[in-house]
């Protein structure tokens, strides 16, 4: 279980089952959630949690380079949200952040989104007298060529607002990668992103509060100017190693007769 709807009426339905042998959930934060609007699940659960090839996420080039040939200029701090550009995704909250113009050093940079929502920011961005310098959007780039973008980062960026579905629950993928790249972040505090991302390495904030991104941002700049925000990146649990959790799980279940896992 990754995600559910308010009623999730075939979800309950499958639970209750004699057919259904377990559950497998992506988070705790989706299992806590689960159970906290519909009840206790009596079966056998698994958190099996995501995985990332860690792969992708290395760079193909040089910092310096890959940021050169971007039109970033030395010596600017480079804010970046990798994900979708769709409307619950807190995009507005950072251009209304860059507009009021408190951080001039730095460099919005966007990646991600289909082309239509792209468009409908950069039209906003545009409205609020942002430039090109303070503000880029990428665009959507292939999974293959994130680790040059998350490479040209100083600090990351996820600001998902509470009216986002699944905000108490949602396991987001980005996030994960956030974790793995070993960058400083800036994110909401939503449940999700407290189970897997490290205080110390994060500075979360209320993405409802008035003027919360401006502190987090203040406090970020401030970490990032002292040196602390380094680290290695953490190696995360591969596809692999999740597929032989699963199957030592699998095999702990009372399996009906004639059936073959």
């Amino acid at each position: 279980m990754h995600d559910f709807g308010p009623k999730s009426r075939i979800l309950k339905r499958v639970l209750r089952s004699a057919n259904c042998l377990g559950c497998i959930f992506s988070a705790h934060t989706v299992e806590t959630a689960f159970e906290a609007r519909f009840g206790k699940i009596d079966k056998p659960k698994l958190v099996l949690g995501n995985a990332i090839d860690p792969a992708y996420l290395k760079p193909r080039g040089e910092r310096a380079a890959l940021r050169r040939a971007q039109g970033i200029a030395d010596g600017r701090i480079v804010v970046a949200y990798v994900g979708s550009m769709g409307k619950d995704r807190g995009i507005d909250l950072m251009l209304q952040t860059a507009a009021r113009r408190k951080f001039p050093n730095l460099v919005w940079l966007f990646v991600g989104g289909r082309p239509d929502d792209v468009e409908a920011w950069q039209r906003q961005s545009k409205n609020l007298g942002l430039s090109h310098d303070a503000v880029q959007f990428a665009g959507f780039e292939p999974q293959s060529a994130l680790g040059n973008w998350y490479e040209m980062a100083d600090i990351l960026c996820a600001p998902y607002p509470r009216r986002m579905q699944g905000w108490d629950y949602v396991a987001s993928m980005k996030l994960m990668e956030y974790q793995a790249v070993g960058k400083l972040a800036v994110v909401a505090t939503m449940p999700f992103a407290r189970e897997i991302l490290s205080p110390q390495d994060t500075i979360f904030f209320d993405p409802d509060e008035p003027q919360a991104l401006d502190q987090a941002l203040a406090k970020a700049l401030e970490t990032f100017a002292s040196g602390r925000s380094t680290r290695a990146a953490i190696v995360q649990e591969t596809w692999d190693t999740k597929a032989k959790s699963l199957i030592a799980w699998l095999k702990t279940l009372s399996v009906p007769a004639g059936t073959s896992l």
